[in-house]
């Protein structure tokens, strides 16, 4: 029997877990961010002008209402308030939900603190369901998928990462490591499965946007991405080396692992 688009998502994300013998050699987890980072993917200086952000605005229309699950610290979220957007902001980690709290405008914003979709009740039907930088995140699609079709009046609007976020990495992981890394997901097997749930095949835009981890010190951007790496601190000054190599500068003084651009996809289907 053929496996289907969604089984076929939730096995390739299941093959990025680390294999645990990486994992007990360090004592730091690879996973998340840090409170830096954060603020600084929140006050993107694009985040008023992509084309994600211009989709939602045409879908809501004036004063219409979106729901934006897993907005983080609000990057989203408050853009669209600022447009006159109604926005419920759905956010599973206390943490960042406070830290959208704090942020200028958040008091313009619906905050419910939950997983999607088990809060998926507590949001009511809105004009568009938006979720930016989550599908990855995410092993049990179908419901996923299902309850934002569900939750929106007029369409749903995703952005991802064309691979895996974690993509990127794999030379590393390979050379420190030999640890090989899954080609897929991807955003055309996203798009698969928006397919096999709704029965709709969704539009796709690739554009470019700056690249989200952007780091003031050389230091800094070292120990997040040798932790990232797992990277034991017997092996930090090779994997330093390594990865000097290959980072760049901004025109704004920021350091970026990569390129200081990437591209990203959103994918949309009305409702």
């Amino acid at each position: 029997m053929a496996i289907t688009a969604v089984e076929r998502w939730g096995s390739d994300l299941g093959a990025w877990a680390l294999p645990e013998e990486l994992l007990s050699a360090v004592d730091r987890s690879p996973y998340g961010t840090t409170p830096e980072v954060e603020k600084r993917m929140a006050e993107s200086p694009e985040a008023g002008s992509t084309p994600t952000l211009a989709l939602v605005e045409s879908f809501a229309g004036p004063g219409g209402s979106v729901v934006d699950v897993g907005a983080g610290s609000g990057r989203l979220s408050l853009t669209l308030a600022e447009t006159g957007c109604r926005v419920t902001a759905v956010e599973k980690s206390e943490e960042r939900a406070q830290a959208l709290r704090k942020r200028p405008g958040a008091e313009q914003v619906t905050i419910i603190v939950g997983s999607w979709p088990m809060v998926a009740g507590n949001t009511g039907l809105q004009d568009v369901a938006l979720s930016a930088h989550v599908a990855y995140d995410v092993a049990a699609i179908a419901p996923f998928i299902h309850a934002l079709d569900s939750a929106a009046r007029r369409a749903v609007v995703l952005e991802v990462t064309p691979a895996h976020p974690w993509a990127g990495l794999t030379p590393y992981y390979l050379a420190l490591h030999g640890l090989d890394r899954p080609k897929g997901p991807t955003a055309e097997d996203l798009a698969e499965v928006v397919a096999e749930v709704v029965g709709l095949t969704p539009e796709m835009r690739v554009w470019s946007s700056l690249a989200p981890l952007r780091f003031h010190e050389m230091g800094d951007l070292l120990d997040f991405y040798r932790r990232r790496l797992l990277v034991p601190s017997s092996h930090s000054i090779e994997a330093g080396a390594m990865l000097e190599a290959d980072v760049h500068e901004t025109d704004e003084g920021w350091l970026t692992l990569g390129p200081p651009e990437r591209d990203t996809v959103t994918l949309w289907w009305r409702t």
